[in-house]
């Protein structure tokens, strides 16, 4: 606990960004959208996006949002528990932000024990994204938070003690949190499709399913009432001639990003000078996805955590490549890779849900170490021939979590 404390501490004093310099029309949009939920207006927004932010008209004119309602359907709760203002959404971003944190202690405790838990959210703590994410109105960390209570449903439903029951209630809450997700932002339905590869049983696979299914009607609905037909989104009603995902933005060199405007690297970019020439604002956005993707997974931009920490993470997920959770750890990382890769907009917020499942078991493969060293330094104490050594195993083989078939 003492751990989460340092972690959300300065999440919970951080200085809000005023809405006007957030991001727009995202952070706008999603607040603007849980401000006219919780007033009963719907599922649309008086923010005309075909504009820029200094030519809004602001004549209360509601319209649909190219963004899916699910995070400003969280929002709305904040409001209306507030003071009914749009200003309530920013401290309901701060606290599902501050969520996150809780979530990735829940499950890293889950799946390692609790000093896992606390090296995962002391590590999420001191990176940029989650303070960032505490002062701004955007849906990334959200995202995260759900692929993580994902992964809780799964690591439960595959543990020994979980019975038939508790399994198929797992599954079937794992599908309604990845139908949500796609709510939130459509290139969230991997998840999804990572959750029915890896619970692989039938009946497990089926409460999935039907699980996800009314967010999937709603979503439906929702686009054939606004734009005209279930499959049809708010970019193609905003942005028709865009093309959101082709190969070639896998080597476009310059591609269109964020840059370091919305989440920064905590190096200042200092291992990544090699995709230079660069102007003020530093290397970020100017290598291509096929490189930057990669890089921000391996922490080369320390913006989810430090350089190479994730190597931790991917030996622990291949160490336990035969768990359902497991799995859909590596399932959730490599197709998010895959996904955000061929997008047209570069961001490094959009791995994070693989990034977070990927710090999660980072701090498990941590543990993992500790307890390989101190296995092989019981041994070499207990050779014969061996002269007594300073109790280093007994330092090493405190009780770190559960077993590492877990």
């Amino acid at each position: 606990m003492i751990a989460l404390a340092v972690a959300v501490l300065p999440m919970w004093s951080a200085k809000l960004v005023p809405l006007e310099q957030q991001p727009f029309p995202d952070a706008l949009a999603y607040a603007d959208g849980g401000y006219q939920i919780a007033n009963g207006n719907g599922f649309e927004i008086s923010i005309d996006e075909t504009l820029t932010a200094d030519s809004q008209s602001n004549d209360g004119t509601l319209q649909p949002s190219r963004y899916p309602p699910g995070f400003s359907v969280a929002l709305a709760t904040f409001v209306r528990l507030g003071d009914n203002n749009i200003q309530d959404t920013q401290r309901g971003s701060q606290m599902i932000a501050i969520g996150l944190i809780v979530m990735l202690l829940a499950v890293t405790w889950l799946l390692a024990g609790p000093l896992a838990a606390s090296i995962a959210v002391l590590i999420a703590g001191w990176s940029p994204f989650a303070l960032k994410s505490a002062q701004i109105v955007m849906s990334d960390a959200f995202g995260a938070a759900l692929s993580l209570m994902i992964l809780a449903s799964v690591a439960i439903s595959g543990a020994e003690w979980c019975g038939a029951r508790l399994r198929t209630a797992c599954g079937a809450t794992a599908g309604a949190i990845a139908g949500y997700a796609i709510l939130t932002r459509f290139s969230a339905g991997i998840a999804l499709i990572c959750l029915v590869i890896a619970l692989r049983h039938r009946a497990l696979v089926r409460a999935a399913l039907l699980g996800a299914l009314p967010a999937l009607i709603f979503l439906g609905a929702y686009q054939w009432t606004e734009f005209g037909h279930p499959l049809r989104t708010g970019y193609d009603y905003y942005l028709p001639q865009l093309k959101l995902v082709s190969t070639e933005y896998l080597t476009l060199s310059n591609p269109q990003s964020e840059r370091k405007f919305i989440h920064d690297d905590r190096l200042n970019g200092e291992l990544m000078k090699w995709t230079c020439p660069c102007d003020q604002h530093g290397p970020m956005g100017k290598a291509s996805n096929l490189v930057f993707y990669p890089a921000v997974i391996l922490g080369l931009y320390w913006i989810f955590y430090p350089p190479l920490f994730s190597l931790f993470g991917l030996w622990a997920i291949w160490r336990r490549r035969r768990t359902s959770a497991a799995q859909f750890a590596a399932l959730l990382i490599g197709l998010n890779l895959a996904i955000v890769a061929v997008y047209f907009y570069q961001g490094a917020r959009l791995l994070a849900p693989a990034a977070f499942v990927l710090l999660a078991y980072s701090a498990v493969g941590v543990i993992d170490v500790f307890k390989i060293a101190g296995r092989r330094v019981r041994r070499i104490r207990d050779r014969p021939d061996s002269k007594p050594s300073a109790d280093l195993a007994t330092v090493l083989d405190v009780e770190l979590g559960p077993p590492l078939s877990t």
